[in-house]
């Protein structure tokens, strides 16, 4: 049996190795590279999905960048460089210049290649931030090729997915809910999630649905400015109920809180397994 692929063990060789060179060759290159840029010329990488860090802008207000960003010179635009990483200490740069601290304007930037370890570790260091949901989901789908590439470069064994689930500390099954919710999910309803308007539980649950019925959602998470597990379980219950019709196309949905008649006994059994099914989601 393959021995499992441990991520850990590899960053700590990696370190160990850096570790091993000697110190003047390491820091003649830093210095070599080491360069002072305008904040309003440093370009945000499309892979920069994360809010602004308050306690880090506190902490670049009373002593500075203490570690320099990553960049890299973008050859479509002079003058000009991509961040590579250090995203949120440029984002709570900004921020003080918009408080009118020019002092912070200049930036400390090394200039370098990133390499498919630097990526892995940057990853990995990033693991236990607080993120929300929707940067989380991005997170887990951006990684994803980096997953491939590394399973390919290094020859390990096993399925990406679980290469994945190491490099970002999320579950597979989690994994599988985010790429599922990504690609059914209507665009409206994704822009509820990039804007923490609904948590992702429940609208993993909606993206099960058809569209139409996703749109019913949406209507819901206008009228009442909240989605529930509860009302995505009454949705689910009419779809099913009309699918069980012979020739039910039109919907006709009931505004939110507007009472639907007692239940049935076996409506109230229905409704009590899909219960159990929401248990495992919503304790995620």
């Amino acid at each position: 049996m393959a021995e499992k692929f441990n991520l850990m063990q590899m960053l700590s060789e990696r370190s160990k190795k850096e570790a091993d060179e000697t110190t003047q060759k390491e820091d003649e290159l830093t210095n070599e590279k080491m360069i002072m840029i305008d904040v309003e010329d440093l370009v945000e990488s499309k892979d920069n999905f994360y809010h602004v860090d308050t306690k880090l802008k506190a902490s670049i207000e009373y002593a500075g960048i203490l570690q320099p960003l990553l960049v890299k010179e973008l050859e479509d635009q002079e003058g000009k460089y991509l961040v590579l990483a250090g995203h949120n200490r440029r984002l709570a740069v900004l921020e003080l210049l918009k408080e009118g601290k020019e002092r912070f304007r200049k930036v400390p930037c090394v200039l370098k290649e990133k390499t498919l370890e630097d990526k892995v570790a940057l990853i990995m260091a990033n693991r236990f931030r607080d993120k929300t949901d929707w940067e989380r989901m991005n997170e887990a789908l951006e990684t994803e090729e980096m997953a491939k590439e590394l399973k390919e470069k290094l020859n390990l064994p096993g399925k990406t997915r679980a290469i994945l689930s190491e490099l970002v500390g999320v579950s597979e099954t989690q994994l599988g809910r985010y790429k599922a919710t990504y690609n059914n999910l209507i665009p409206e309803l994704i822009e509820a999630l990039k804007q923490d308007k609904a948590p992702f539980n429940v609208l993993y649950e909606v993206s099960t649905l058809p569209e139409q019925w996703q749109r019913a959602a949406l209507d819901t998470l206008r009228w009442e400015n909240e989605l529930t597990l509860q009302d995505v379980r009454e949705l689910k219950r009419q779809e099913k109920e009309r699918r069980q019709i012979p020739g039910q196309q039109d919907l006709e949905f009931e505004e939110p809180g507007e009472a639907n008649g007692s239940e049935t006994e076996e409506e109230q059994t229905e409704e009590n397994l899909q219960e159990d099914d929401y248990q495992e989601y919503s304790s995620e």
